[in-house]
Order: structure tokens, then sequence, then C-alpha cells
């Protein structure tokens, strides 16, 4: 259980610059390991540009940013599992309760509040991500993929207009805020 949490933990703590140049490279259209997979398995035909439409690039990032994030939402919901007290489960097996039966009326009620959690940081952090996306597409292509904070960045260190980059970010702060307080 130790080496498999170690294992889980583990792409959470590679730097992001690292994980962009590992996704580019499994990617790539070129040289990528991803494609030649795909083409075997015969789920494509030719060589895709995962970054080249809009549609594939926010899907692309939208996994990244999945699999970035997952070893967070896995201990997330191993703190929530191991807080179910063994005795409601043997009770229930007991009772003759099935695992279907279990997991509906013990698992899932408990892990509400977990899951809860999950869903407001997952929804805040959603808003944060700007350096895979920066790192990876530069909000490209055609601005499929620029987000608030790339809006941001550009609109202060591209156009020159501080101003209006500081009231996008204080705006989207108090909207933030006000999601988070609900």
């Amino acid at each position: 259980v130790r080496i498999a949490r170690t294992w889980i933990i583990l792409t959470w703590i590679v730097p992001t610059v690292v994980v962009v140049i590992i996704w580019r490279w499994l990617l790539s259209s070129s040289g990528g390991m991803i494609n030649p997979l795909l083409i075997q398995a015969g789920v494509i035909e030719r060589p895709v540009g995962f970054f080249a439409t809009r549609e594939g690039a926010m899907t692309t990032l939208i996994m990244i940013n999945s699999w970035r994030w997952f070893p967070f939402t896995t201990l997330m919901m191993l703190a929530g599992l191991t807080r179910i007290p063994g005795d409601l489960y043997e009770a229930a097996r007991i009772d003759g309760a099935g695992t279907f039966q279990r997991f509906k009326r013990i698992t899932w009620p408990l892990l509400q509040p977990t899951l809860m959690v999950l869903g407001v940081v997952g929804t805040l952090l959603s808003f944060n991500v700007f350096d895979v996306i920066w790192l990876l597409t530069a909000g490209g292509p055609s601005g499929a993929t620029q987000t608030l904070p790339v809006l941001i960045y550009e609109t202060a260190f591209k156009g020159y207009r501080l101003s209006e980059a500081a009231t996008i970010s204080v705006l989207t702060s108090i909207l933030l805020m006000g999601f988070a307080f609900l």
C-alpha cells in the first residue's frame, strides 16, 4: 500500500515543465509514442496532431490536467474511504446486503462530503491552470485554449494593459471566492 501511494503521488510532484516536455514528446505527430500505438491498435489510420485543432487541443489539455491531478483526487478518495467505519460494511453484510447495496447505502452517502470538497477544489483549481496551457499551446490554436489566466497574462504582458488585466483578475477572484463560500 505504501509503495502504491508513492507511485500515485509521483505524478503530482513532478515539476510542470518536465510534465509538459514529456507530454509534448509523447503526443508529437512526427516522433511521439502515442500515434504509433494508436495506429497499431487500429484506432487511427495516420498520425494525429493533438494540438493542431481547436477540439483536439482543448481535449488533450483536459486529459493532461486530469492526469496531473489524479493523485490528489485519489488520495482524497482514499482518505474519505478510510473514514468509513468497517463495522457498517460488516453489519450490512450480515443483514444480507450485496456489494452494490453496500456501495449505494454506505459508501456513496458517506463519501459525499469528500466528493463535495473535491468538486469545489477542482473547480477552483481549474480556473488557475496557466502553466500547462501556456507551455503546450500558448492559448492556441486560434484561441481555443485561452482560459482566464491566459487571457490575463496576454492582456497584461502582451497588450500592456495592466489595469484591464488587474480588473479581470480581481473580478475572477471575487467570483471564485463567492463560489468557494457557497
